[in-house]
């Protein structure tokens, strides 16, 4: 008896019985089903995931406003916007999914963040890593590296928690200067069937990012001019200082970026398995019909040479009953 494995080669095909072509279908059948199932599961997750990150979005576009509207007169340095004298060492955060059967999803944001560490080792800059999801923890730590902080079981569903932990941590050591340039590496979501690879520079925070001349935001915030006041803008007085605030908005700022980025790739999780899940299904339909067309065919074989067999044995038995007849006169 010969089993079936795939690709199917034709040679394997023909010296098939057909119990091996039957027990074949039912397991490729059997897979078809479950990836179906994932293929569903994963698209309802998907619109959670979207409402989750639509939801994120408002506190993130205030946030910004808000650091907008201080950036525009900002001169006195504050230390997590600091860069430090010289880059000793690097924190790397590698953002993945808890589970497989989702594509190059896990492995682009991997290979990045080899070619990020590999970069800080050329220019001898020692790393640590924070790592967010079952793969990326199982595939350092068989490699060697003891993550700082690890969090499994969580991709499909971050909490603000755990952002939280990630900050505070990233704050701590920023100013203790134990850690000198922090990097994020995620999958970004961006549209229906899109994950592109990124990798964000977080710390020292750029303020340049918050120029106001180079963002518009035409919301009616604080940075815009007051209605009702033609002569003047809508500004703010900051006690006990503009430097103070800054302070104590940036590690907020941070921990909802960071947030911001494990809900955005678990959307593209989701998306990702789906898209592999669909691709699985259409596989296995494909194989379907060739195993079932197979199918057919050696059975209509095996109908034709018991047909022939029984046919000759037919002839046969007359052909000796004759003999015996002639033998008898």
């Amino acid at each position: 008896m010969v089993g079936l494995y795939y690709p199917i080669e034709r040679w394997e095909l023909k010296i098939a019985t057909l119990h091996d072509i039957a027990r074949r279908i039912n397991s490729v059948d059997s897979t078809r089903k479950i990836t179906a199932t994932m293929e569903m599961v994963a698209k309802t997750k998907i619109y959670r995931s979207a409402r989750r990150v639509a939801r994120a979005k408002p506190y993130a576009r205030f946030m910004r406003e808000m650091l907008t509207n201080m950036a525009d007169r900002y001169d006195e340095p504050v230390p997590l916007a600091t860069p430090h004298d010289e880059t000793k060492r690097a924190m790397i955060i590698v953002i993945t999914s808890d589970r497989g059967l989702c594509g190059h999803f896990n492995n682009d944001a991997i290979r990045l963040a080899e070619m990020r560490i590999r970069h800080c080792q050329e220019a001898s800059i020692e790393c640590d890593l924070i790592l967010c999801g079952k793969v990326a923890v199982n595939y350092f730590k068989y490699r060697g590296f003891e993550p700082i902080q690890s969090f499994t079981d969580l991709s499909a569903s971050p909490t603000v928690e755990q952002a939280d932990g990630i900050a505070d941590y990233l704050v701590r050591s920023y100013l203790a200067n134990t850690i000198d340039e922090v990097y994020a590496i995620y999958n970004h979501h961006r549209g229906a069937l899109v994950q592109i690879p990124v990798e964000w520079k977080l710390m020292p925070i750029d303020m340049a990012a918050f120029d106001p001349h180079h963002v518009d935001f035409g919301l009616g915030g604080i940075s815009d001019r007051d209605p009702r006041l033609k002569h003047m803008m809508g500004r703010i007085n900051y006690e006990p200082s503009r430097e103070y605030v800054l302070e104590r908005l940036l590690p907020e700022y941070l921990a909802g970026y960071i947030y911001y980025m494990l809900i955005n790739s678990a959307a593209g999780e989701q998306v990702a398995r789906q898209v592999a899940m669909r691709s699985a299904t259409d596989n296995a339909d494909d194989i379907l019909r060739e195993l079932r067309l197979v199918y057919n065919h050696v059975r209509q074989d095996s109908i034709t040479t018991e047909l022939n067999e029984i046919v000759g044995g037919e002839e046969a038995l007359a052909e000796t009953l004759l003999q015996k007849k002639g033998k008898q006169r």
